[in-house]
């Protein structure tokens, strides 16, 4: 709540009638239309840069390093774990460890 000598002003109201005239809409201070879609794209084809790939019993499994790992979710670091599980088989590899991202991350 505002105190007593605190005036609230309404900054859209403030703002009403003051705007800057755009002399040329064509060119804005060297901008074009449709520059935000250049910049910020809606459909990219990015993905995360992978050191490499094995192939595991017929599986292709992706090779991360740890900097890459120790920002991932506990839930993707998960996923990633169930990945090399299933191409090694769960016989093949001991426990997935935790949910500390940690432990899985050196698992």
């Amino acid at each position: 709540m505002a105190s007593p000598d605190k005036v609230q002003v309404d900054s859209h109201a403030y703002l009403m009638g003051r705007e800057r005239p755009v002399m040329d809409k064509e060119n804005i201070l060297g901008r074009h239309h449709d520059d935000s879609a250049k910049l910020f794209p809606r459909f990219t084809h990015a993905s995360a840069a992978v050191t490499g790939e094995v192939v595991i019993n017929g599986l292709t499994v992706k090779l991360w390093t740890f900097e890459q790992l120790e920002s991932l979710s506990r839930a993707v670091l998960r996923e990633r774990a169930m990945v090399i599980r299933d191409a090694l088989g769960e016989d093949g590899c001991p426990p997935i460890p935790s949910g500390h991202s940690q432990d899985v991350i050196r698992w």
